[in-house]
């Protein structure tokens, strides 16, 4: 067994049913292996929710005359995949997860999605364990002091970005299709294309739809022809 001594330490928090902790840290690809032993996919869930819910408090009381579409994007810039990740590097998580030996071995696909993924299924552990007030503790302590990174500097999500500049063109809203998607379910492979009034501009990739989309978007802001055509000719 792992001791998570030293994350427990690290968080600030001593869990009173360690077990809750060892499930938030057991990802689905070791319960293939080892049956019966549960994973971390419940509890994710709720973190999900848990953060989405604390961030948009917090968002509220910082900016009290913004409107949705800014309070929107700031949010999902704070909760994004590659923040949580970083989040996960910080507290050396991937020392403490359950993975199944051929996971362990996937270089493409540890040090990712499954790391923010143990970081909201971490914050749904403590909110089970130690109530709403200790997972808010967590989330005002780790993500919270990213809100001044997001409003300094030229911090706008890609697909915002883009969706800004369509829609000032006359454009319209871009739409992402789903290319392809390959490999097991727990290290799930995404290609996507970013299409603009029906005109496929840019393709991304990622290990999950949101990264793909993402990098899509990014790709097509770097394509600049498009932007000059007429858009009854696009």
């Amino acid at each position: 067994m792992i001791d998570c001594g030293e994350l427990e330490r690290a968080i600030g928090y001593s869990f009173v049913k360690k077990e809750i902790l060892t499930r938030a840290l057991t990802h689905a690809s070791y319960t293939n292996e080892h049956k019966g032993f549960p994973n971390n996919e419940r509890l994710e869930f709720l973190g999900d929710a848990v953060l989405q819910y604390v961030v948009t408090e917090k968002l509220c009381e910082r900016f009290p005359d913004a409107d949705e579409g800014v309070l929107t994007r700031y949010r999902s810039l704070l909760v994004d995949t590659e923040r949580l990740i970083y989040i996960a590097s910080q507290l050396q998580i991937e020392k403490y997860l359950f993975l199944s030996r051929g996971q362990k071995l996937d270089k493409k696909t540890n040090g990712k999605t499954l790391y923010a993924d143990a970081i909201e299924a971490l914050i749904g552990a403590l909110y089970v364990d130690g109530g709403s007030a200790c997972a808010k503790k967590f989330i005002t302590e780790y993500i919270i002091p990213f809100i001044e990174d997001v409003i300094s500097g030229d911090t706008k999500d890609p697909k915002t970005s883009l969706q800004e500049l369509t829609q000032k063109l006359s454009f319209g809203t871009p739409e992402y299709i789903l290319e392809k998607s390959a490999g097991p379910d727990h290290a799930k492979h995404f290609e996507v294309s970013v299409h603009i009034q029906g005109k496929k501009i840019s393709t991304g990739e990622g290990n999950s739809k949101q990264q793909a989309e993402k990098k899509a978007a990014e790709q097509a802001l770097k394509e600049k022809n498009w932007q000059y055509i007429d858009k009854k000719n696009i």
